[in-house]
């Protein structure tokens, strides 16, 4: 019976480390899978923040140079864009499930007409857009050609007014030397009614 025993124990420390060595194989396998599991996980997650800053880039390009926005509201409505898109594409699959099914939605018949609707407003936003500026160009070549008009008559006023102004000044010049002439001979006057008075 002891031998038996022995035998028996023998086999249930067999067991035991067949048993870690199983636990330890399953880990090890376990282990390969999280790891292949994260990687994946960290390859969707910066293929997703990638395109999240794309998107995001694309935003910009939109508002920059086909709607006409200023620099810096571009600039700031695409950078809290791009901190949405790409976090949230990052770090939550429900967002990237969200994302993925906009695209789809453009191909059904909403998506068509709203895409129509853009196209129109593009369409018409573009003749206007120039009829604008040649009003712009039209009111400035206005306001210059009366500016050019104001100055020709204002130089035309000072050159017919110039030989009447030369005449005006002649005159004050004529006044100024009759007022001399009539100092002088008042003064002469004056003296010799003085001495007239000294010889009475």
């Amino acid at each position: 019976m002891r031998v038996r025993k022995k035998g028996r124990r023998a086999s249930a420390v067999g067991t035991k480390d067949e048993k870690r060595g199983n636990v330890v194989c399953k880990y090890s396998r376990l282990k390969k899978r999280i790891n292949k599991h994260q990687e994946r996980a960290i390859v969707q997650s910066a293929a997703a923040f990638t395109l999240g800053l794309i998107l995001s880039f694309l935003c910009f390009y939109i508002l920059t140079f086909e709607r006409g926005l200023d620099v810096r509201l571009a600039v700031g409505v695409s950078c809290s864009l791009a901190v949405v898109l790409s976090l949230g594409m990052a770090f939550s699959g429900m967002f990237r499930c969200l994302i993925t099914l906009v695209f789809p939605s453009f191909l059904t018949s909403e998506g068509r007409l709203v895409m129509l609707t853009y196209a129109t407003i593009l369409l018409v936003c573009g003749p206007l857009r120039n009829i604008e500026q040649n009003f712009e160009n039209t009111s400035a070549s206005l306001s210059c050609g009366a500016e050019v008009a104001l100055n020709q008559t204002r130089e035309i006023m000072q050159r017919a007014a110039a030989p009447l102004l030369s005449a005006v000044d002649q005159l004050k010049a004529i006044g100024e030397k009759m007022k001399d002439i009539c100092d002088k001979a008042q003064s002469i006057f004056r003296t010799f009614g003085a001495a007239c008075s000294i010889c009475r």
